[in-house]
């Protein structure tokens, strides 16, 4: 997955013709597997302060340092690595990017082994390994820009219709399972089947977009609010984004119509005036006679 979502397309986008000849044909084949060397004990959430540093020498570049959360690392062949190589600029700006052998000499990975007692993660050290030159992806810092190619192509590789991160059973085979089960009465669980139902759509939307991207000579998949001017948005009790609300006397039926939508898009059986019989009510109480 790393190797075909995420190394692969930045190839694309920046290797050079002699990097995409060597790297990607075992690549696409699956004979070589690759990691992703970003993450830092102290550079998680704030990935551009990352403290693993890269030192030209010649031909060759010196890297010291510590990745962490390495998927596969044991496994690997190649692993993309950002480094910091210029200490003097502002810290997106001073980042280069690699292609980095995994079985160089100075490197030692240690496993993390889980709770389970499985053996994913790993933590790679970096003691004066030597990375040649013609191992630098794009221009020398300018890493930052290329993790974000990276990054983006990561959230699209696990953005598949599959409830494990795109694998597994997808939302429509839960969907068609509660239709051959006739459906459910439960407003909650309806509405819940609908967002599960609107997601999945989303997701399969913009893995076209990127696709189409791909093919028109983009570099990578854009963020939505590239198409036009973003929606006021609210938030959510679970911390989902929503629209705005309607207020006045058009609310219900803004809210009624959408329902409905949801309803229809499930090809669930829409169940008797519930929200109605209750708006109603409350409209009595509100407006007496």
């Amino acid at each position: 997955m790393i190797g075909i979502g995420w190394a692969g397309p930045t190839l694309l986008a920046a290797g050079t013709e002699a990097q995409q000849k060597r790297y990607l044909p075992r690549l696409l084949s699956g004979e070589d597997v690759w990691c992703q060397l970003f993450s830092e004990p102290d550079a998680g959430s704030d990935l551009a302060g990352l403290g693993t540093s890269a030192v030209r020498d010649g031909d060759e570049w010196i890297v010291n340092g510590q990745k962490i959360w390495t998927s596969l690392g044991h496994f690997s062949r190649y692993g993309i690595l950002i480094a910091r190589t210029d200490r003097d600029v502002p810290k997106h700006k001073g980042i280069t990017y690699f292609v980095c052998p995994m079985d160089s000499e100075g490197i030692e990975i240690r496993p993390i082994v889980e709770m389970t007692g499985g053996h994913t993660f790993n933590e790679v050290f970096f003691t004066d390994v030597r990375i040649p030159h013609d191992n630098v992806v794009g221009e020398v810092n300018d890493g930052w820009r290329l993790a974000k190619v990276t990054l983006t192509n990561e959230r699209v590789s696990l953005s598949g219709g599959g409830a494990l991160w795109g694998n597994g059973p997808e939302a429509r085979d839960l969907l068609e399972a509660v239709r051959s089960a006739g459906g459910v009465s439960d407003p909650l669980t309806r509405q819940r089947l609908a967002q599960i139902h609107i997601e999945s759509e989303i997701l399969r939307l913009i893995r076209l977009r990127t696709v189409s991207a791909a093919v028109g000579g983009g570099t990578g998949p854009r963020g939505i609010g590239a198409q036009g001017p973003r929606r006021r948005t609210r938030t959510e009790p679970d911390g989902s984004r929503q629209g705005p609300r309607r207020r006045g006397r058009h609310a219900h039926r803004c809210g009624t119509a959408r329902r409905r939508s949801w309803h229809l898009a499930l090809r669930l059986p829409v169940l008797p005036g519930t929200h109605h019989r209750r708006w109603h009510r409350r409209r009595a109480a509100q407006h007496p006679r």
